[in-house]
């Protein structure tokens, strides 16, 4: 962190919290240094009440040279627009993972469907990249294996994803995040472009609610009750995505 980061972080999110139903929380190391830190504004923590059946938590976007991560929790809308639920920003320098880790690592995600084949898998890769790292430097690691029945596809290709990969909400996000956030940038600089991101998504959101109130819906089944039930309920976007399954059906 450069000189003077602390107190810009500390007045910003000052400012924040005096907007109702804003929150954050600041971690810090034995050192008193910033580890860690977390916020969600007021329109956040609705969304995810409203929207948080399904989640996703990314911290592959790199946010500066420092190669500090950005970790986002996000999910989508009654559009099946993007959302974002929380924010973790990480102060201190993480481990530079190579790209042949992180090809491994997908691989393991993505392609390892054995819940034993997982476990072998995983024992290879930390024995290869960190057998000789202290366990203190490496318990973002114990974290990730923990919540495997989260992410790996050993456990998770039966269940019901809302129509999306574990995978996929986190690289439309990165790479919508690439056009506002720079290598380059300050913390302030981030923290700004961060928020105008923040305010593009939610402008999105307003202008399929205008779409949505000004567009007749196309129903092809006025006859069944089920879609006219559908038509009622749902909002353009999932009323076709489920008249496009329901012709599936029929079909």
């Amino acid at each position: 962190m450069g000189p003077g980061d602390a107190t810009i972080l500390q007045s910003w999110f000052r400012k924040q919290a005096s907007r109702n139903g804003f929150y954050y929380d600041i971690q810090v190391d034995s050192d008193d240094a910033i580890y860690f830190i977390f916020w969600a504004d007021s329109i956040m923590r609705a969304d995810y009440a409203l929207f948080g059946d399904f989640v996703s938590f990314d911290t592959t976007y790199r946010t500066n040279k420092s190669y500090r991560p950005l970790g986002v929790f996000v999910g989508f809308n009654h559009h099946k627009t993007t959302c974002i639920f929380g924010v973790l920003f990480y102060m201190m320098e993480v481990l530079r993972l190579t790209n042949e880790f992180l090809d491994q690592f997908k691989h393991l995600v993505k392609h390892v469907d054995d819940e034993d084949q997982f476990e072998y898998t995983w024992s290879l890769i930390q024995e290869k990249f960190f057998a000789y790292r202290r366990r203190s430097d490496i318990s973002w690691l114990t974290f990730i294996y923990n919540s495997q029945k989260q992410w790996s596809s050993a456990w998770v290709k039966d269940n019901f994803t809302v129509g999306k990969r574990t995978t996929q909400l986190s690289e439309q996000f990165n790479a919508f995040a690439r056009f506002y956030l720079k290598p380059e940038h300050s913390i302030t600089q981030l923290l700004n472009r961060f928020h105008d991101l923040v305010d593009d998504l939610r402008h999105n959101e307003l202008k399929f609610d205008f779409i949505m109130q000004n567009t007749v819906l196309e129903n092809r089944h006025p006859n069944s009750r089920l879609m006219c039930h559908v038509a009622e309920l749902f909002t353009l976007t999932m009323f076709e995505f489920i008249q496009k399954e329901f012709d599936a059906c029929k079909a």
